[in-house]
């Protein structure tokens, strides 16, 4: 054989692997004749095969796909992060949890709403400070979803509060960073 042989590689499911399995010896090496309906039958197994791969196909699209990557949330704010204090954001799985927690709040505007009332706002400017000095001591600091969590706490501290996924406590440096409390006033 020489080295420049061309080749075919088939790549299948399962499902398609064993249609054609079941088609190949039984229809097209078959000794007689096939009769239509089983033709027929043979192709709408065919057909159900790429429909069902097709919802897959759909269904994992959907699964991986919202609001954070539609408006490109996590980046932005990663890079908003990186503007504001000079350091690189350190996604940690508190950040993937609190995004599955909010994520149904996520739109267009968030990240334009955090710059303008947080990041651009003269009362916050000292935050950028804040997050560089606490920066090694907790990883909530180490994330660029810090500045969404500052901004929930201003402007939708209630939800903050109700639908938090994790312990509260990891909330009360943040709330005393902004000069609030995180219990009712």
């Amino acid at each position: 054989h020489s080295r420049n042989t061309p080749c075919e590689l088939q790549i299948r499911t399962l499902l398609q692997h064993a249609h054609a399995e079941l088609t190949h010896d039984a229809i097209y090496k078959a000794k007689k004749t096939v009769k239509p309906s089983v033709q027929r039958t043979v192709a709408k197994s065919m057909a159900l095969i790429e429909t069902t791969d097709d919802f897959f196909t759909t269904a994992t699209k959907e699964l991986n796909h919202g609001p954070l990557e539609e408006h490109n949330i996590v980046a932005l704010l990663d890079s908003l992060y990186l503007s504001f204090t000079g350091n690189n954001s350190h996604t940690q799985k508190s950040s993937i949890i609190i995004w599955d927690e909010y994520e149904h709040i996520v739109s267009s505007e968030l990240i334009e709403n955090i710059q303008t009332q947080l990041i651009n706002n003269n009362n916050y400017k000292y935050l950028s400070d804040t997050i560089k000095n606490k920066y090694s001591q907790n990883a909530l600091y180490q994330q660029g979803i810090v500045l969404f969590l500052y901004w929930m706490l201003l402007n939708r501290k209630r939800r903050l509060l109700s639908d938090w996924p994790l312990p509260l406590e990891m909330l009360n440096p943040l709330a005393t960073d902004l000069g609030i409390t995180i219990y009712d006033d």
